[in-house]
């Protein structure tokens, strides 16, 4: 994209040198803005010559519209090959009777003529393949035009639940480094048995001790075993070691406990052969050999993987390249971490309930998804977000971008699975930054984050994804639609039904009447979210003075933010009734039960904003500097019953919710 519309509504003009960067990692031949017209004049001509375009979307129920390019020569009727998704293979005739119209064009000389058809053939939903003679093929992707709207409670706007990060959770008695998935099937037990319907949390994908940000992982297609937990063999108690200083989470003791208890489990399962998880396991995702093996290599080279030979950087792993027991390891604790997923999500559901998952935008430049499919991302840039008001010099997160023309040529494979590692157990899943369905902003290597390049994405093919993965697995999509949102977006997420987000921290304006906004009719409300101040900290103010205090926010804006948040107090304190405007206790009760009564799909309330905690997961912008992401829950889930804000508050939400049943 040359130009974007920033926060304040003004056209920003790419940067050139930006733009000819973006331009070079996308394949185009041009080193500088002369070469320009030659490469549009021959990519046109590429596109020109190919039969096929290489994807086609068609909503379930409606025909498939169909353009062929092909040389005059060519006489109808055509006929096409589909394979379909499970293998069989028909043959799609293509007569007068379903043509559209039809326009001759030139190509280097040669006459070509472009034909559009309108096709009624009834193909089942999902991926197929569509073949042109041996010349060319494309993805047909046969979809419902909406996602699954999610368990009845969450389609009939009358859903609740809790958000909680897993690493936070604890448990009473329990010594163990991080929080797992027996204290997350705690919490869901104790959530079912207060009327709730979903417990949501942060990303648990695989990582390393050394990146503690879940939204920068090893892989977005495996598991952080450090989760684990003891399942049937117990509740973990006395497994694991100290945790870090001030009760932080080191995430090097977790790991190495998860590797210790899963290392004597192995020398005991494996001694009559390979498990029967594991063989199970194989059955379902093979790809596990091969990211057992790079696991397993990077835990023997000690680098990353962009030091490696050439044969092994190229994606060639050989057996004497890694340990075999590093390899049977992690096979091993991926096996048994779906084996625990699988099981949460199965007693989740049967009890009316579900997790909420999450699903980051991108994944470590050094992890095995770049690794392997190397092709599918620009490894010369990295995704971030332009200036606005409260980041002035724009984001830069780190993580490459998937190249949009990769995505396609390859059948959207990697894409699929990810979004289907999720939705195997997930009865709602939340898409990180859902612009990047649509767009994605590139910061090249070495240049200032805010001289980024906004670059389009196939949206049409990434929601008809979307929407045959929930329907398989019956879930609802929710995309964190904040801040600035083009209307494109907008548009796009209304017509295929991806839940938006209402968070009262951006929705309240006290220059508005009213000045607490409504939620949309089926969106997911909340108080805040994981990046946001806690609700007493937003409430109270504290967190502009923290912000000073960390050279985030200068002096003159903190003090006009302070004015500005007094503002909020005391216009939302007299349209929610509050006697003190003062109480951050009364507000985040009055404001929950508000968005209780709401058409809000979906209430969630983050537990610890029930007791007024003060300290975030986290604070954009501060990772060098701020304990990030490592911060255990003041309470244990046990405790909760005993703090009466917070039982009140519950039974005040799902008292509510039952009586708002549309």
């Amino acid at each position: 994209m040359t130009r974007y519309t920033d926060a304040a509504g003004e056209q920003r003009e790419a940067d050139d040198e930006a733009l000819l960067a973006v331009l070079g990692l996308l394949g185009a031949p041009v080193g500088a803005a002369a070469d320009a017209p030659a490469a549009i004049r021959e990519l046109g001509l590429t596109r020109a010559r190919r039969a096929l375009p290489w994807s086609i979307v068609a909503w379930e129920h409606d025909p498939i519209v169909l353009t062929l390019r092909l040389p005059s020569r060519e006489r109808l009727p055509f006929r096409l090959e589909v394979c379909l998704e499970d293998g069989e293979a028909r043959t799609i005739e293509l007569t007068e009777r379903a043509l559209l119209g039809r326009l001759e064009e030139r190509v280097e000389g040669e006459a070509r003529i472009v034909w559009r058809f309108r096709i009624e053939d009834r193909l089942p939903t999902g991926y197929h393949r569509l073949h042109w003679k041996d010349e060319a093929d494309a993805t047909l992707l046969i979809a419902p035009l909406e996602v699954h709207p999610g368990a009845p409670a969450i389609a009939g706007n009358r859903a609740w639940g809790v958000f909680m990060p897993v690493y936070a959770m604890r448990r009473s008695g329990a010594r163990k480094p991080i929080g797992d998935l027996d204290d997350l099937a705690a919490l869901s037990e104790w959530v079912v048995e207060r009327g709730g319907h979903v417990v949501s949390t942060l990303p648990m994908l695989a990582a390393t001790s050394e990146e503690p940000s879940p939204y920068s992982p090893v892989s977005r297609l495996f598991w952080n075993e450090a989760f684990l937990g003891a399942g049937k063999q117990g509740d973990g108690v006395g497994f694991a070691g100290r945790s870090g200083e001030e009760g932080l989470i080191d995430y090097e003791v977790a790991l190495a406990a998860a590797r210790a208890r899963l290392e004597g489990e192995i020398v005991a399962d494996y001694a009559d052969g390979e498990p029967g998880v594991v063989r199970e396991f194989h059955r379902l995702r093979p790809d596990v050999e091969d990211y057992a093996r790079f696991r397993a290599t990077v835990e023997r080279r000690g680098e990353s993987w962009w030091s490696w030979p050439d044969r092994m950087r190229d994606g060639e792993l050989r057996p004497g390249d890694y340990d075999e027991g590093a390899y049977r390891y992690h096979v091993y604790a991926q096996a048994r971490m779906h084996e625990r997923l699988r099981e949460l999500a199965r007693t989740t559901r049967a009890a009316g309930a579900g997790l909420y998952l999450d699903l980051p935008l991108g994944v470590h430049a050094d992890g095995y998804d770049v690794w392997r499919y190397r092709d599918r991302f620009a490894a010369g840039a990295s995704v971030g977000a332009p200036p606005d008001p409260f980041f002035t010099r724009g984001q830069d997160w780190g993580f490459p971008p998937l190249r949009p023309d990769g995505m396609r040529e390859t059948g959207f494979e990697y894409t699929i699975a990810t979004i289907r590692n999720h939705l195997r157990y997930a009865g709602v899943l939340r898409l990180d930054h859902v612009m990047g369905l649509h767009r994605q902003f590139w910061v090249p290597n070495g240049m200032e984050a805010a001289r980024g390049v906004y670059v389009r994405y196939p949206a049409r093919e990434l929601y008809a994804i979307l929407s045959i993965e929930s329907h398989r697995c019956g879930a609802a999509i929710v995309g964190e639609n904040l801040g600035t949102v083009p209307e494109n977006v907008t548009r796009g997420m209304r017509a295929h039904a991806v839940r938006g987000m209402h968070v009262v921290q951006f929705e309240v304006a006290p220059e508005r009447s009213p000045a607490v906004a409504e939620p949309f009719p089926g969106d997911v409300a909340s108080l805040n979210t994981h990046d946001m101040p806690t609700f007493t900290t937003f409430w109270t103010g504290r967190d502009l003075r923290q912000r000073m205090e960390w050279g985030l926010l200068e002096e003159d804006a903190a003090v006009q933010a302070s004015h500005a948040r007094r503002r909020i107090r005391e216009a939302a304190a007299a349209e929610l009734g509050l006697p003190d405007p003062e109480d951050a206790g009364a507000a985040t009760r009055a404001w929950l039960e508000r968005l209780a009564a709401s058409d809000a799909a979906l209430v969630l309330v983050s537990l610890e904003d029930l007791w007024g905690e003060l300290e975030p997961h986290n604070v954009p912008g501060t990772w060098r500097d701020m304990p990030n992401w490592r911060r255990r829950s003041r309470l244990t889930l046990e405790e909760l019953d005993e703090q009466p804000e917070v039982t009140s508050t519950i039974e005040a939400i799902d008292r509510l919710r039952r009586g708002k049943a549309s």
